[in-house]
């Protein structure tokens, strides 16, 4: 078995959290972030989230959304 091989397969047992977190440092380790831009994104993903608990996001339903991108 070759070095890879061995990698993927003890990738491939992990848990979903866990094959997660290494996506994102293998990403990462592609396209670095700055910390700067991970400052921006994060303070942006809670803003979403406040406005979509406070009734201020607008909520489409899923078909809806799929319809407006299939034409």
């Amino acid at each position: 078995m070759s070095n890879i091989e061995k990698i993927v397969a003890d990738a491939l047992s992990l848990k979903s959290e866990e094959k997660i977190e290494l996506i994102e440092k293998l990403l990462v380790s592609f396209y670095p972030l700055s910390d700067g831009i991970d400052k921006l994104w994060s303070d942006e993903s809670e803003e979403r989230i406040d406005s979509y608990e406070n009734g201020h996001l607008p909520i489409l339903e899923q078909e809806e959304t799929f319809a407006k991108y299939k034409k």
